[in-house]
């Protein structure tokens, strides 16, 4: 009896050990690689100039943003850290720019695609105001405060 128990116990241990050592090895060869996909563009103006510090968001199906650029000083912005096969958006704000959004597309590891977008301005409305100072002599303000009793 001891010495089956003994056994039960080198074998379950042996099990514990072997899952434990194949665990801490990582996925196994015969599961695929994740491969990467890149995207690059320009961002300008309607009148062609590239627009620097826009913020550029890549977001897998519009669920949420993935990556977050900002646009280089001649309007561009890449990355190679698109997921291969998934579907992105490229969105694009600038303070002074009406925000844009790129048309759906897939991300291809042997193509790097090209996201060219153009941002307009938002519309400016300028308000002009004056303003008046009213001086009253000590004379008037002890009459208002006296009619006022």
């Amino acid at each position: 009896m001891r010495k089956s128990l003994w056994q039960l116990v080198l074998t379950i241990t042996a099990l514990c050990c072997t899952s434990t050592l194949s665990a801490a090895q990582g996925p196994r060869s015969s599961e695929p690689a994740t491969q990467f996909a890149s995207v690059r563009g320009v961002i300008t103006d309607t009148a062609g100039r590239p627009i620097a510090d826009a913020i550029v968001e890549l977001s897998n199906s519009g669920q949420y943003s993935l990556i977050r650029l900002r646009t280089s000083a001649s309007g561009e912005f890449s990355t190679d850290s698109l997921i291969a096969g998934d579907n992105y958006t490229v969105a694009v704000t600038r303070l002074g720019y009406r925000a844009t959004e790129s048309k759906p597309f897939r991300a291809n590891a042997d193509n790097q695609q090209v996201v060219n977008l153009i941002l307009k301005p938002r519309e400016t409305v300028t308000l002009r105001a004056e303003a008046r100072t009213v001086l009253a002599a000590k004379s008037d303000s002890a009459r208002v405060r006296a009619q006022a009793k």
